[in-house]
This record gives structure tokens, C-alpha cells and sequence, in this order.
């Protein structure tokens, strides 16, 4: 059976291409995220049905439209993987019915074919063999190591472009900016401390990554990234005391594999951890991946609340309101709000309670206060 419909689809593709309705496809152009590198390309605008390659997140492209009108497919890994975080979810429920175009690293050119994309998002060498086969527009997006949060702001300002939404993009951008600079000038005197990701769980393991796009926020809020650098790959027990961070933050693996805070805290052997012993064991916001205009002013805040709690003031529950509103046009609840900032996951973590909603506080206050006063 598999092999009569693979004949039938190959027919179908030959048919595509003689009666010309592919003939699209025979005019590739490469676009990369640098003005320089985009001399000469042609890309037919307005795009109406984009293809997600190599699991590209289509959270830029889809914030900076404001719909998921025009996202075709989007390639991922697994079968467990989702399309779109959490928030995105929440504020595009459309998301969940964007089809999926295939599983695995490349894009399956017979897939492409069929589909018939205007324009195919995907990383650098990825998919580049499709060029030689004549497939539509490839727009090849490439990240430095070194410099990822500015590959991601080219990425943000070229999909404006192209969805010509330049002003939404180029406005965004500047609140980051001004954010990111009024951040810098809190801190500027405090302690620079010491941190370490973790990346995954205890079903499929977890690992310290060599260089993740996290470690760039990491240093603007001139924290050090002990794993940066280091040997990628599984990690143990052994290799975190080794480094043993001041700050653990957790975060979830390509499977939605991910450790809490409370699984290390039970964990008698993990109290010789400074960060463990310390409850300064952090789970992360699940936020728009590389939408840096976008989740940089939720996560650079929350960072710096919990990394400089002595001198940033709590307004992490006001900046996600206001970003995701600027952003989104979408009024995020209190409900939201605490399922966002993963209160349930980090409440028995350090100064956490300065992240709960408003009424959460005086109830906490007051219990602090009962406790400290028993008679009155």
C-alpha cells in the first residue's frame, strides 16, 4: 500500500511541474538576516502561506502578523513536540491547528511539492539542498554563537519587513532597548553571581549546554554562566557540584522533559549544591522564542528580580501586563500572570513570594506577621 501511494505521489509531482503549476518553485532565492546578504534576492510579497523548516519556531513571524493565518506548516523533531509556548498558545488558539509538515531535521522535498509554499523559513545548510532541486523561495536564517541575541533581532526585523509590519517591529524593538538599558542601570553596583542551566529531566536526562541563547541575557545582567562552554552532552550530579552555582535555573528540553525545583530540594545528596541548600532553584517562563522584543522584557526582569532581589523593585506582574498588551493587544488575567511566572512550580523557592499577585502578599505578610507575633 505505502509503496502504490509513494508511486502516486511522484506522479503527482511530475504532474505539478508539467503543467506548470509549480512553476514557482523554479525561482529559489536565498534571503539571510543581514541587509548585505539580502542584495538581489527576490521575495514576492505579501506572503500567504510560509513553511516552518528544521523545527523553526513560528513565534516572530506569527507575533509580528497577529494572526496564524499565514504559517502553511512547520516542521518538528518529535511527535511529542508542540507548536507555539504556552503564552502564544493562550493568545493564538489557532496555533494548535497549524499542520505540521513532517518530523525530523530536514523538510522532505515531496511534502514541499505538494504544499506549494510561497516563501520556506529554515535554518542555514539545513534545507539548502532544496535549492538545487528548484523548490520555492528559501529564506535561510542564521545565528551567530557568539551574538545570538542579535541574529534573533535580525531575524524579528527581517520578518517585519517581509510581513510589512516594520513599524510594529521597529516600536518593539525600541521598548526592549529602553527596558534593557534602564535594567542595566539597576544593577550596575550590585554582586555578580554565578549561574547554571539545566536543561531537561529525569526520564531523558538533563545537561549543561555548551552555548544556549539564554547565556547572552545571562551576561547583560552580568551574571556568569558556569555551563557556557563546557562539554554539552548529559550531565550528573558530580558535574554541577563541581561548578556549584549560586543561581540553578531550569528549563525544558526539545521532549518537554523538565526538572522543578522541588525534585532537587527532597533530594538529600543534592543539599551539598550551594543553590539547592539556598532553595535559589528556579524553574523559566515559558515566553516566545526568539522574539526578543517580546520575551526579553518579561525574562530579563524576571531574571533580574531573582538574581538582584535587593535592589530591583517587584514589578514583574506589571511588565508582563504591559508587554503582553503592547505586543499582542491581549490583557493577560492574574491567573495568567501566575501561570506564566511558574508560581506553583518556584513557590518554595527564594523570595519568590515577591511574584504573587497582590492579595497573595498580604496573606503571606500576614502569616509572617502572626508567626512572629503570636499573641497580638
Amino acid at each position: 500500500m505505502a509503496t502504490r501511494y509513494q508511486c502516486y505521489l511522484h506522479v503527482a509531482m511530475f504532474a505539478l511541474l508539467v503543467l506548470g503549476i509549480g512553476s514557482r518553485a523554479f525561482l529559489p532565492s536565498v534571503i539571510r538576516a543581514s541587509q548585505e546578504q539580502e542584495k538581489g534576492a527576490h521575495i514576492v510579497l505579501p506572503i500567504r502561506h510560509a513553511m516552518f523548516g528544521g523545527a523553526m519556531p513560528p513565534d516572530a513571524f506569527v507575533t509580528l502578523d497577529d494572526s496564524t493565518e499565514h504559517v502553511d506548516s512547520v516542521q518538528q523533531y518529535n511527535l511529542q513536540g508542540e507548536i507555539g509556548g504556552w503564552l502564544l498558545r493562550k493568545v493564538y488558539p489557532s496555533l494548535t491547528k497549524i499542520e505540521t509538515s513532517g518530523w525530523g531535521a530536514q523538510l522532505d522535498p515531496e511534502i514541499v511539492m505538494l504544499r506549494q509554499p510561497d516563501v520556506i523559513f529554515s535554518w542555514k545548510g539545513r534545507d539548502s539542498a532544496l535549492l538545487a532541486m528548484g523548490f520555492p523561495q528559501l529564506v535561510e536564517l542564521e545565528s551567530s554563537r557568539g551574538k545570538q541575541v542579535e541574529s534573533h533581532l535580525k531575524w524579528w526585523a527581517l520578518f517585519g519587513r517581509m510581513l510589512g509590519k516594520q513599524d510594529k517591529a521597529r516600536q518593539l524593538s525600541q521598548r526592549y532597548t529602553r527596558q534593557l538599558a534602564a535594567l542595566k542601570h539597576e544593577i550596575v553596583q550590585a554582586h555578580h553571581p554565578s549561574v547554571l542551566l539545566i536543561v531537561g529531566g529525569y526520564d531523558a536526562g538533563f545537561w549543561l549546554p555548551t552555548n544556549h541563547h539564554y547565556d547572552e541575557r545571562f551576561i547583560q545582567l552580568n551574571a556568569k554562566p558556569l555551563h557556557k562552554g563546557l562539554f554539552g552532552g548529559k550531565a550528573t550530579l558530580e558535574n554541577v557540584l563541581m561548578l556549584d552555582p549560586d543561581v540553578i535555573f531550569l528549563d525544558t528540553s526539545a521532549i518537554g522533559d523538565q526538572l522543578v525545583p522541588a525534585q532537587l530540594y527532597v533530594q538529600p545528596e543534592w543539599q551539598a549544591v550551594r543553590a539547592v541548600r539556598g532553595k535559589r532553584v528556579y524553574r523559566m517562563p515559558d515566553l516566545p522564542h526568539f522574539s526578543i522584543p517580546v520575551e526579553d522584557p518579561i525574562r530579563l526582569q524576571w531574571l533580574a528580580e531573582i538574581l538582584y532581589p535587593q535592589v530591583m523593585p517587584a514589578t514583574i506582574r506589571q511588565e508582563v501586563v504591559a508587554t503582553i498588551l503592547a505586543a499582542y493587544d491581549y490583557r493577560m488575567s492574574e491567573n495568567d500572570i501566575d501561570t506564566l511566572l511558574n508560581l506553583q512550580a518556584n513557590q518554595a523557592s527564594q523570595n519568590y513570594q515577591r511574584f504573587f499577585r497582590s492579595e497573595n502578599k498580604y496573606v503571606e505578610n500576614a502569616q509572617h506577621h502572626r508567626h512572629r507575633y503570636p499573641c497580638q
